[in-house]
């Protein structure tokens, strides 16, 4: 094992162990009654998981430089999205700021999937976006009429569109498992964190337009996906 392997892994577990402690009170913070205090941690756990990615970079230990310099915009760029949401609350306009920026990064993180995996699979690629934009088209059209969607404005059908990104985006990682630059493990690690995004952002979407929850476990899931996307891009010593 290199040195600078072995300066990663110290400083990286001394890291996790600091991030898991701040994802605690993140979740304590956005399940308290004080709004003021929702998502306040949240940034921090962004923060350490972009410098998980840009000390790989800089100890040399990355997968694939170009993977893990897709990953760190795209999570650079989340990071923006993460401090928006301090104030998102019943905020309309943070709502739609917040999904525009993430819209970005998932973007980001798609182009390095398509790299990874050896770019387009157009009929399967073809097959999942007109699925995705079946279910939206339908969601849309049951919820046009709704309160919330409606204060969108003219924003509502581009802010409508990032369950389409994030469904792609997900599909992506499973096309890795078939085909990747990646080794087993990563692609492994990404989808886990992939999914545990996806399964945050459901759970927002029901607790924001459907019906409000007394306890969200995506203030758990959401950082975990973020580490688990980041460790993605390191060359693991397993």
């Amino acid at each position: 094992m290199s040195t600078a392997s072995l300066l990663f892994i110290i400083l990286g577990i001394s890291i996790i162990i600091l991030e898991l402690v701040i994802i605690r009170k993140n979740y304590i913070s956005t399940n308290s009654k004080v709004v003021s205090k929702k998502y306040y941690f949240l940034p921090i756990t962004t923060v350490i998981n972009v410098g998980i990615v840009l000390l790989g970079l800089i100890l040399g230990v990355s997968i694939d430089s170009p993977y893990a310099t897709a990953i760190l915009l795209g999570m650079s760029i989340g990071l923006l999205g993460d401090i928006n949401n301090v104030s998102i609350n019943d905020n309309t306009q943070a709502f739609v700021v917040g999904s525009f920026i993430f819209i970005v990064s998932y973007l980001f993180y798609t182009i390095a999937l398509l790299y990874t995996s050896g770019g387009f699979f157009l009929p399967l690629d073809i097959l999942i976006l007109s699925g995705a934009l079946l279910l939206y088209t339908l969601s849309l059209k049951s919820n046009w009429d709704a309160t919330y969607i409606h204060q969108m404005g003219k924003f509502r059908v581009i802010t409508c569109f990032y369950p389409i990104m994030l469904l792609y985006l997900l599909s992506r990682a499973i096309i890795n498992w078939f085909g990747s630059i990646l080794p087993l493990v990563s692609v492994i690690i990404l989808t886990s964190g992939l999914f545990l995004i996806f399964i945050t952002d459901i759970e927002f979407s029901m607790n924001k337009f459907f019906k409000p929850m007394d306890r969200m476990i995506g203030p758990i899931l959401y950082p975990l996906g973020q580490l688990a996307i980041a460790l993605s891009t390191i060359v693991l010593p397993i």
